[in-house]
């Protein structure tokens, strides 16, 4: 378990300071995020506390399984298409609405939905990492991220390159198993 879904356990369980750790240390990305689509800190400021509010208020739906950044940034992209729609209903005529307009369409692409959703399949990715038993892990590492081939693993570790096959391929049925739901979303995509 992570600090980010101890932290979702306590928030959902009503923890007010495991909510303010959390709101110190995404407030200033969600800000950063709004800030793109409305170009006005203060504004991006004020539509970021409305989502930590809902995000507090809505803390009984939080799914410790899931990624509580994604949660966050999906309420606060919400909270920013309700406020460009309010400001195109109170009838405000400014050049910034056009802008407005266009960033609407912009949050309502599904891109930004599958960025959001990024997050939640890297803390995914992690977690089933996590799980690897160590030495599976540390040649899974040594393969995937630095590059290296089974043969140059092999002499590396002085095991039969057969041995890093297996290990490898033991690693990727964790994966294929733990994003088994994924995958077949992006199969049907």
């Amino acid at each position: 378990m992570n600090d980010l879904d101890s932290i979702a356990i306590a928030i959902k369980n009503g923890d007010e300071k495991a909510f303010e750790a959390f709101f110190r240390i995404e407030f200033n990305n969600v800000v950063h995020f709004i800030d793109a689509y409305l170009g006005n800190s203060i504004i991006s400021e004020d539509v970021a506390q409305e989502s930590f509010i809902s995000f507090w208020n809505k803390r009984n739906l939080i799914n410790v399984n899931l990624n509580i950044r994604s949660y966050i940034f999906k309420i606060a992209r919400n909270k920013t298409i309700n406020y460009i729609r309010d400001y195109k209903l109170s009838g405000t005529d400014s050049i910034n609405y056009k802008e407005y307009e266009l960033n609407l369409y912009a949050l309502s692409h599904e891109i930004v939905i599958q960025k959001i959703d990024a997050l939640q399949l890297e803390e995914l990715i992690h977690k089933t990492y996590l799980k690897l038993p160590e030495d599976i892990k540390r040649i899974f590492q040594l393969n995937r991220i630095y590059g290296l081939t089974y043969t140059e693993i092999a002499k590396k570790h002085h095991v039969p390159v057969k041995a890093i096959e297996y290990r490898i391929k033991k690693a990727l049925n964790v994966f294929k198993k733990e994003l088994k739901n994924y995958i077949s979303l992006f199969c049907f995509l």
